[in-house]
């Protein structure tokens, strides 16, 4: 559950617990990591609707604040995320995930304008910067026919589908055992994901089968 109030301690346990560090909360969030220095120090009080934010994105990212200034893991099957927050808490995750190491990603249905235009472009970058160092990584992303806006080539293959099989604004992303479903619609954008790797294994099957039929693109 959420708590009105979370203290200092529960976020450094928070970012512990998914494996991130204040600097990773400064770029996810754009905030300077000189004012966010500041707060752990005790050098400048927390804004409530910072603090606010601060929890939410956590528990966007799998974080449950419990009583005592307790925090655990949510091990839910199914997590939802919701706007440019929820988003960017989405896309950390993939990162984390991808650091790793040795893993597949299958992303389907994508028009690459949708996530330029529901991410920071601070994180943006930090997302690009830090998924190109990432080792023994197979990122495959299906596009539509004609489409040539590619932000992530660097650490990506493309293969464009036909019109006919693609949907607008709805896309799937397999990432370790976590299948995503993503929905962009009033400038805003949805997710949820199911942490079930028998579903996630499957959608890699029928993505891999689709893939194999289309040409990379240089």
């Amino acid at each position: 559950m959420g708590f009105e109030v979370i203290s200092i301690r529960q976020i450094d346990a928070g970012l512990a617990l998914i494996g991130l560090n204040r600097s990773d909360l400064a770029d996810a969030l754009g905030i300077k990591k000189s004012t966010l220095n500041a707060y752990f120090t005790g050098q400048a009080s927390i804004p409530s609707g910072r603090l606010g934010e601060i929890q939410k994105w956590l528990e966007n990212s799998g974080v449950l604040f419990t009583e005592d200034e307790g925090v655990k893991l949510n091990k839910a099957e199914v997590i939802k995320y919701e706007g440019k927050q929820g988003f960017v808490a989405f896309m950390t995750d993939v990162m984390e995930t991808a650091r790793k190491g040795n893993i597949e990603i299958c992303v389907s249905n994508v028009d690459e304008k949708n996530w330029e235009n529901n991410l920071p472009p601070e994180f943006a970058d930090h997302y690009r910067t830090e998924m190109s160092k990432v080792k023994n990584i197979n990122s495959k992303i299906l596009v539509r026919e004609g489409d040539d806006f590619f932000t992530a080539s660097q650490f990506v293959q493309y293969r464009q589908i036909p019109a006919s099989i693609f949907h607008k604004d709805t896309s799937f992303y397999a990432y370790g055992d976590k299948l995503a479903l993503i929905t962009f619609h009033d400038k805003s954008v949805q997710i949820v994901i199911l942490k079930n790797k028998e579903f996630t294994d499957s959608f890699k099957v029928m993505f891999n089968a689709i893939w194999n039929n289309h040409g990379v693109i240089k």
